[in-house]
């Protein structure tokens, strides 16, 4: 996914999480309300001065305006678990083998 388009739909989930409009974003931001539009639509990419005064309107650090928060697919879940049962120690093994028959136990009940 593009940087822009992950950073607009932060700035998006951010902005709603404080219950501001765009045009309130963008009167603490001091900017126009097409630019806050541009920006949480992946169209325009704010400079760093923005981005920081964007980070602290929104009581965030700007590392979370970056970061994808998609959650996976089953077929992903079953991947990561493949791989992650692959690398694992003999002793996790028997954890996760445990953890596996309990769960199995729970759904039986």
């Amino acid at each position: 996914m593009d940087i822009k388009k992950i950073f607009g739909e932060n700035v998006k989930k951010y902005r709603k999480a404080q219950g501001y409009t765009q045009i309130q974003l963008a009167e603490l931001l001091d900017v126009d309300q097409k630019h806050i539009s541009f920006i949480e639509n992946g169209n325009s990419f704010p400079s760093a001065n923005l981005i920081a005064k964007i980070s602290e309107v929104l009581s965030t650090e700007p590392k979370n305006l970056f970061t994808t928060h998609k959650k996976p697919t089953v077929e992903e879940m079953k991947y990561n678990l493949i791989k992650l049962v692959q690398n694992a120690s003999d002793k996790d093994i028997e954890k996760i083998y445990e953890y596996f028959g309990y769960i199995n136990l729970k759904n039986q009940i």
